[in-house]
């Protein structure tokens, strides 16, 4: 196996949304939290709906493992990004094989607050928007991070199964999917290698 590596930025040129599947997870904090406010059927009251708004939204940012409370991009993320690019030269599978990363996350750069409640309270932050579970219209949250978010990241790609340019060209393809949730509207970027 030879093995090359390929250091890449990507920085926003829409706005980023985040959604981690972490919110799926009935066992996290905040999900229990948030399962005691959901729970009050037809008593909840603007207070208890803006409560959830925020639990939301705190369990759908990707949070650092060291529980510094950095805001993240997982590497899985950046690796699904690569093969959708890989997909539209038919070579998705080639970058399945090809692409990993050493790092499991890398820090997310962006204009705004480090706090996350500051972050929460900050105009443009929080993206909300009808979404449709089991056939159901419900209200929904989403962290956003505005135009200029930015991403550096050092993949490793083994050249035995594809080459150093054609990884480039698939992070380039990738450029208008975009990263994120509702990628292809938000999440669009440009690369610097």
């Amino acid at each position: 196996m030879a093995l090359e590596e390929l250091k890449f930025t990507l920085t926003g040129t829409r706005p980023l949304l985040m959604n981690n599947v972490q919110s799926a997870d009935s066992q996290t904090e905040t999900s229990k939290a948030k399962k005691l406010l959901t729970a009050k059927r037809t008593k909840k009251t603007d207070d208890d709906v803006a409560e959830i708004d925020r639990l939301d939204w705190h369990n759908k940012l990707y949070l650092s493992s060291d529980d510094s409370g950095k805001i993240i991009i997982p590497q899985r993320n950046l690796k699904a990004l690569i093969v959708a690019g890989a997909k539209k030269y038919r070579s998705g599978t080639d970058a399945k094989e090809a692409v990993f990363f050493e790092q499991p996350e890398f820090d997310l750069q962006y204009d705004g607050p480090r706090n996350l409640e500051q972050l929460y309270a900050t105009p443009g932050s929080v993206f909300r928007t009808i979404v449709t579970v089991n056939k159901a219209r419900i209200p929904s949250v989403r962290p956003r991070f505005k135009t200029g978010w930015s991403v550096t990241a050092t993949a490793t790609v083994d050249t035995e199964v594809s080459d150093i340019e054609s990884v480039k060209n698939w992070v380039l393809r990738a450029q208008n999917i975009g990263l994120g949730d509702w990628h292809y509207e938000f999440g669009a970027f440009k690369v610097t290698f």
